[in-house]
């Protein structure tokens, strides 16, 4: 496993920021920091979500949103409220969300495009296509 640094910041106060070293996950969804930093940067919990940790056990953990910057690229991405005995990491789905994803035998990150995107006026010839008996 390796470690990146990245910066959290308060979506609606850049100057609340943190820096922190967090190691790559390739098994945490979503990224978890303890819920000490979180709440420093002024977070709040916008909901609370089932998760399963690496044991088996389930658990329930708050999930907020914060700026993630990682390489110079920021997003908002939702953020586990770690807590005592949760390991901190930067989880795939934020890495995903910034456009990265990593090689963990040569511990780096690289850019990965994001896989489709829809342009409005143009049809896709791979995608599915709609059953005009589901109702929206």
């Amino acid at each position: 496993m390796f470690r990146v640094l990245i910066r959290l910041a308060n979506l609606f106060d850049r100057e609340k920021s943190v820096d922190l070293f967090l190691p790559v996950s390739n098994t945490s969804t979503l990224s978890i920091v303890p819920t000490e930093e979180l709440i420093r940067l002024g977070l709040t919990p916008d909901t609370v979500l089932p998760f399963c940790r690496p044991g088996g056990e389930h658990v329930d953990r708050s999930v907020g949103t914060a700026l993630l910057t990682v390489h110079g690229v920021t997003m908002p991405v939702p953020l586990v409220f770690g807590e005592e005995g949760d390991f901190s990491v930067l989880g795939s789905t934020s890495l995903e969300l910034l456009g990265f994803a990593f090689d963990s035998v040569e511990g780096r990150l690289f850019r990965c495009p994001l896989r489709r995107f829809a342009i409005v006026g143009h049809s896709d010839p791979q995608a599915p296509k709609r059953d005009s008996r589901m109702t929206a």
